[in-house]
């Protein structure tokens, strides 16, 4: 026999802890069903019962897929307030065996049949050793819970410092000291600083613009008597407050184009509303049959620049029917990096967005434009569309606009402590050799 991984081992052990986990009473078959199946253990009666049914519909995976083995049990949780977490090791174990565990060997263990390593001689199965990690963008593991068990976690009790959060972080379920399953993006509630804005001149020497200037009391632009000037006109602003926390199983979205597949891994430390927004528009069906309206495959100095699309018209015009605060992202722009497109208000963004296609082109975005994620798969895809025959130079409008067939949702990757994502944001492509010349004798 094959020696046993240590995915089976950790499948072996989750599946010997599904009987202590497992919900006893069956659900009611006339039960309202979500638009999205979950496995999800419906509890007592009272408010306790209504946060777990609420579950069922929070962040649930597609029809017929895995169970999360981390959910919240509703998303906005106000200042002080319990905010309770589920950890589901049937969906646990179901992640695992679809990793590839030797899940006749886990069944064989939690029915008392054998220890499943066919040695000939039953063994006491062992409870895995469950933990919470907070994490940071990078892997930075902030802090670490650990000694849970299965069922509902008040992740305020355990970690106080959830209501100073400044920045989003993410809640990595781990077993055995494995992550396991999507994490879940833990974001604060809070008010932005007041954007302190300035008109400009573009770089044509004509075109007038408002040219975002500071946060708050900050400036973004170096010390100098014209950033002294431009303060001392700054009225205070309101004072931050966090009102809670926005709690979600952390989502990836992939856009199916004509071109090809781009995968966005979101960023809700540095941009957390805008990325919701997106997520939110692309899982409604809002960016389904729209078009990359416009592509400026270089701008006026031969820079590779952007492609654009996120309209519903087609046009350049259209949007989803509200404006969204941008917010201070500090993301660079470079190839891949998504980023929103606007008009001259910086307030003025809703749908339409971006993909960067170079640093040295888009550079000059930072500070100006909101940059929320960036793609993880794709490269191929972008430079595809980028390459599309121009129909007006001026207004980027292609001659075929490549369309978006379809936007979704999948579980974003488990995150590693100290590692973070298992992927990279992409890389531009390198041109292909170049071909060898011909005998011309």
């Amino acid at each position: 026999m094959e020696p046993t991984t240590p995915a089976g081992l950790l499948s072996i052990a989750l599946a010997a802890a599904l009987t202590a986990s497992m919900p006893t009473e069956p659900q009611s078959a006339d039960e309202p069903e979500p638009r999205t199946a979950v496995r999800a253990a419906i509890g007592p009666e009272g408010r306790a019962g209504q946060d777990q049914q609420r579950s069922a519909a929070i962040d649930a995976p597609a029809r017929g897929a895995v169970a999360e083995p981390l959910r919240p049990l509703r998303h906005f949780v106000g200042i002080n307030r319990a905010a309770l977490v589920r950890i589901d090791l049937a969906g646990a174990a179901e992640i695992e065996a679809e990793r590839g565990a030797d899940s006749a060997a886990a069944s064989a263990l939690a029915s008392g049949e054998g220890d499943g390593l066919e040695t000939g001689a039953p063994r006491q199965a062992r409870a895995p050793a469950l933990a919470l990690s907070i994490q940071e963008h990078d892997g930075h593991e902030r802090a670490r819970i650990a000694g849970l068990d299965p069922g509902e976690i008040d992740l305020a009790a355990a970690w106080p410092e959830l209501w100073a959060l400044e920045r989003a972080v993410w809640l990595q379920l781990i077993v055995d000291d494995v992550a396991v399953g999507a994490p879940l993006v833990v974001q604060p509630l809070r008010n932005r600083p007041v954007v302190r804005t300035a008109e400009a001149i573009r770089p044509d020497g004509r075109t007038p613009y408002t040219r975002i200037v500071g946060w708050g009391d900050e400036a973004i632009d170096p010390p100098s008597a014209e950033v002294d000037r431009l303060k001392e006109a700054w009225k205070p602003g309101e004072p931050i407050v966090n009102a809670g926390v926005r709690l979600s199983v952390d989502r990836d979205v992939v856009l199916e184009t004509s071109a090809g597949t781009i995968v966005v891994a979101l960023r809700p430390d540095e941009a957390p509303n805008t990325a919701w927004n997106f997520r939110m528009l692309a899982e409604g069906g809002f960016y389904d049959e729209t078009i990359f309206h416009r592509i400026v495959p270089v701008d006026r100095a031969g820079r590779p620049f952007v492609i654009q699309g996120g309209d519903p018209t087609g046009s350049g015009d259209g949007g989803p029917g509200w404006d969204l605060p941008i917010e201070r992202s500090r993301i660079p722009h470079e190839f891949g990096v998504i980023s929103m497109a606007r008009a001259d208000d910086p307030d003025s963004a809703g749908s339409q967005f971006f993909f960067a296609l170079s640093r040295e082109g888009t550079a000059r975005l930072d500070g100006q434009y909101c940059a929320f994620g960036h793609a993880v798969e794709g490269a191929e895809t972008i430079v595809a569309i980028a390459e599309s025959e121009i129909a007006d130079p001026l207004s980027g409008r292609p001659v075929d606009a490549p369309r978006i067939l379809a936007a979704t949702l999948r579980p974003a990757p488990p995150r590693t402590p100290g590692t973070g994502r298992p992927d990279a944001p992409v890389e531009l492509p390198a041109p292909p050799p170049p071909q060898p010349a011909g005998d011309s004798r």
